[in-house]
């Protein structure tokens, strides 16, 4: 009986061991399966960790920096405004007036309207090193994944048949590029924005130095000659390309129609801009006259002055206004102007940055200002430009006016 008893709790067990070794079995299948399908568990490949780095880093600009303008100021202070159109194009322009121009293996050097000259020597090489440099800060060699393997951890390589070599060293927990070496050069990326991209705002482009870096545009459309051969231009160099850009975000030569201003002493105070620009307007409605472009802030001889721009409203002949003390008619005509649309950032230095785009542009083709620069703030929208932090984001309209 007790030997019965016994050899039935044997065979219940021998089956109960089945049982569990056969559920094991199962998971283990299963969880095969899963790292089959899921990403998580199993190495990623080169491929995949690019593309992690690239929708970290550049976010909801992936893909525009190939076209880009940016400002790269050296630790002396010294600032260059750069136009970027991967993978080979580079204008660089200087300051008074000089620029650069590198497409594929050659590069070309003038001053203002002066005839521009072929580089060649180490000119030449730190040109082509530049603009491949500025194709590293900017992730470019990333845009191909194709090539790319995994050395040890935190680090892929690339090499080409031509016996070029990349290689990319990041932080693997963040999918962070800390330094970037290809032919020639190398990048160690220092500092970066945060939010919703990773772009650099420091970094050290070696071996030319370390520079801040601003990315003024990116996606830029840009106009046509901007990376023309100089041998190439049209004209004698002073010849005005008219562009047609709502907001330009690198500087152009523009017509303005014909339109009159109304003009007072600029109080300097955000708050009485805006009623006077408001107490203005009104005036200007009752003798059917209509806005023409937003007020405008410049110095003329000493004086800050500010412009109210009007024009007969459509379908009216409009009266004729009459200055009252303190105020100025001013008929300006058809103006031809340089404009730009200077980045965001901190105001006052906006106004220093773009001022120093249309002036660099001016003396790179050749044109004198025919008057000051003016500054073109909207203050008839919902935006408040006496809070600081709105007058760093609006659109900021900044021209001069030139003789053709």
């Amino acid at each position: 009986m007790a030997r019965t008893i016994r050899a039935r709790l044997l065979n219940r067990s021998a089956i109960l061991l089945a049982l569990v070794l056969s559920g094991l079995q199962a998971c283990s299948d299963e969880s095969a399966a899963a790292r089959d399908q899921d990403p998580v568990g199993r190495e990623e490949s080169a491929q995949e960790i690019i593309e992690k780095i690239l929708a970290h880093c550049h976010g909801p600009r992936r893909g525009q920096l190939g076209k880009s303008s940016l400002q790269l100021t050296n630790e002396s202070g010294f600032a260059d405004l750069l136009s970027y159109a991967a993978p080979d194009k580079l204008r660089i322009s200087g300051p008074q007036g000089k620029q650069s121009l590198v497409r594929e293996d050659k590069a070309w050097v003038w001053q203002g309207n002066e005839d521009a000259k072929q580089a060649s020597g180490s000119e030449l090489e730190n040109l082509i090193l530049l603009r491949n440099l500025i194709g590293l800060l900017y992730l470019q060699p990333l845009s191909s994944p194709e090539g790319w393997e995994k050395a040890e951890t935190g680090s892929l390589v690339k090499r080409s048949e031509s016996g070029g070599t990349w290689r990319l060293e990041y932080q693997a927990d963040l999918y962070e590029p800390t330094r970037l070496q290809g032919p020639g050069g190398s990048v160690t990326f220092l500092a970066s924005t945060t939010g919703k991209t990773r772009i650099p705002t420091k970094a050290d482009l070696a071996p030319l130095g370390t520079f801040q870096v601003k990315v003024m545009s990116a996606g830029q459309n840009f106009r046509a000659d901007l990376f023309a051969i100089p041998s190439e231009r049209s004209g004698d160099g002073t010849q005005l390309v008219l562009g047609r850009t709502s907001k330009p975000l690198q500087p152009e030569f523009q017509e303005i129609s014909a339109r009159k201003l109304l003009l007072i002493e600029d109080p300097e105070d955000w708050g009485l801009r805006r009623k006077n620009c408001n107490s203005i307007g009104r005036m200007l409605a009752a003798a059917g006259q209509s806005n023409a472009g937003d007020p405008l802030f410049f110095l003329e001889q000493g004086q800050e002055r500010m412009a109210v721009p009007y024009k007969a409203a459509r379908g009216k002949a409009g009266q004729a206004v009459t200055a009252a003390e303190g105020m100025e008619v001013r008929d300006l005509g058809v103006e031809t102007v340089a404009v730009v649309y200077a980045p965001e950032g901190e105001f006052s230095e906006r106004l220093r940055l773009g001022r120093q785009m249309l002036e660099d542009f001016l003396a790179s083709n050749g044109i004198p200002a025919a008057g000051p620069m003016r500054m073109a703030i909207n203050f008839y929208s919902s935006i408040d430009p006496a809070e600081p932090a709105a007058r760093n984001q609006m659109p900021l309209r900044l021209e001069i006016p030139v003789s053709r």
